[in-house]
């Protein structure tokens, strides 16, 4: 389902005609439902869970993808954790939190997976953010903050980016080795 207006006419560019509600499917379509990095934007979860429990096949599968709350780097970076993203992100969850909604939702977790390539890159956003040079709120104007950013500063930059990158990646990479516990969390 879909509610954005902005996706709407890009899915219709695109050929696909959104719904705006599960309800419209007849109970037992689905073999699989896939929400990945949704949850965490639906104000009522647990009412859109409820329902899409209902067009999954009895045999199917919800696979759920949201941030980890209980993640190393939100430990560590607090309120400049990058997918923190209030006001945008209106739910958190810990594996805990997660596996209690989805059952009392009617699903059962059968698995859950906590490591992601794409991890390292909200390390690295995350450590920005942190640092000062990524803002809350300015995330899409990252190319234009580095544009109006004085010379000195915007060469620094030039060159300690690449060293922030590689040493967050090979950070984040030997953390969720070891702690078995990253960015995000995947469910099914």
């Amino acid at each position: 389902t879909e509610t954005s207006s902005a996706a709407i006419r890009l899915a219709r560019l695109k050929g696909i005609e959104p719904v705006a509600s599960a309800s419209v499917f007849p109970t037992g379509y689905f073999d699989a439902v896939t929400l990945w990095h949704v949850i965490e934007h639906l104000p009522d979860p647990a009412s859109e869970l409820v329902e899409l429990h209902r067009i999954v096949k009895t045999d199917g599968v919800l696979v759920a993808e949201v941030p980890n709350m209980n993640s190393w780097m939100y430990t560590i970076c607090r309120e400049d954790w990058f997918p923190l993203d209030i006001p945008r992100h209106l739910q958190h969850f810990t594996a805990r939190t997660l596996r209690m909604l989805l059952d009392k939702c009617g699903f059962i977790v059968i698995d859950r997976r906590n490591f992601h390539f794409t991890d390292s890159a909200l390390v690295t956003l995350s450590l920005l953010q942190r640092a000062g040079i990524l803002h809350h709120g300015q995330r899409g104007q990252m190319v234009e903050n580095v544009r109006s950013m004085p010379a000195m500063r915007k060469t620094l930059l030039s060159l300690t980016t690449p060293l922030i990158v590689l040493l967050s990646a090979v950070l984040s990479l030997l953390l969720f080795a070891l702690s078995h516990n990253s960015e995000t969390m995947t469910v099914w």
